[in-house]
């Protein structure tokens, strides 16, 4: 059974500062240098995203951002 990340405006989500972040697991000590915390503000069906992070919107897509847990 697969599980479906549904990514809805006002979710809270990892994005990675840095590529290398995306072998990494967001949310622990040793990781925090290469995540932060952002907001979804836009999301259209190809799955690109406008997020909100630290006051700056930023593009970026579904495949490179985390849910929070």
């Amino acid at each position: 059974m697969c599980e479906e990340n549904i990514f809805m405006p006002g979710t809270l989500v990892w994005v990675p500062k840095i590529a290398l972040a995306l072998y990494s697991r967001p949310g622990r000590k040793d990781t925090k240098e290469l995540w932060d915390i952002g907001i979804i503000m836009s999301i259209d069906n190809d799955g690109n995203i406008e997020v909100l992070v630290d006051g700056n919107r930023e593009q970026s897509h579904t495949n490179f951002i985390r849910h929070m847990v």
